[in-house]
């Protein structure tokens, strides 16, 4: 019962029929993942415009974070610690001092992301 549940191509004309089936799935198959690898390659490029641009933006911004963080030093060691603005050039100092290590962390991410494409 089992095997007159399964047709097989007995005749010249199915054997064709059945072959010419499966040489369009292969090509089928075959033209999706060409679409598929297009589609990567694609994404790799828009992607790698994208993170060039994020990198030199996080760069520019971790230099400027940085200026501010050795103007806030300086200030500082102007103030000593006794001045009326001491308390505020020490929370400066602090959230100075978390931007630049976000923005260390931020590049060192996106140049690992472009390592990854």
């Amino acid at each position: 019962a089992a095997s007159a549940e399964l047709s097989y191509p007995t005749t010249e004309e199915e054997r064709l029929k059945y072959a010419k089936g499966v040489l369009q799935d292969i090509l089928s198959r075959t033209q999706d993942r060409q679409i598929a690898d297009t589609s990567k390659a694609e994404y790799c490029e828009s992607h790698s415009v994208e993170l060039k641009n994020k990198i030199e933006s996080s760069e520019k911004l971790l230099d400027e974070k940085k200026a501010l963080q050795d103007t806030l030093k300086a200030k500082e060691a102007q103030c000593g610690c006794c001045c009326g603005e001491y308390h505020d050039i020490q929370m400066a100092l602090i959230r100075a001092r978390q931007d630049v290590e976000f923005y260390e962390e931020r590049v060192k991410n996106l140049e690992e992301q472009v390592g990854a494409l």
